[in-house]
């Protein structure tokens, strides 16, 4: 039986864990690029049964960055706050 995935370029259409075919439709960029920025770690993946799979926020922390970053920030202020 054959996977059939869906090709669209939002975000909300698919599951929580995601392949690299759905990140080439999402981001919109080539199987080459997306290999690329998986195996330098520039979109963090996890490697299962040797094939990667993205968790979606993984890809959202990838796409917003400085949320990321924002969150961060406010986590250690808080602490600062505490100490």
């Amino acid at each position: 039986m054959k996977d059939i995935r869906i090709k669209s370029d939002r975000l909300e259409d698919y599951g929580d864990v995601l392949k690299p075919e759905d990140i080439m439709c999402i981001v919109k960029i080539g199987r080459n690029e997306v290999y690329k920025k998986l195996n330098t770690g520039e979109i963090r993946s996890l490697k299962v049964a040797g094939k990667y799979r993205i968790p979606k926020q993984y890809l959202i922390d990838y796409l917003y960055p400085d949320q990321k970053k924002d969150s961060d920030h406010s986590d250690d202020s808080d602490q600062k706050k505490g100490a």
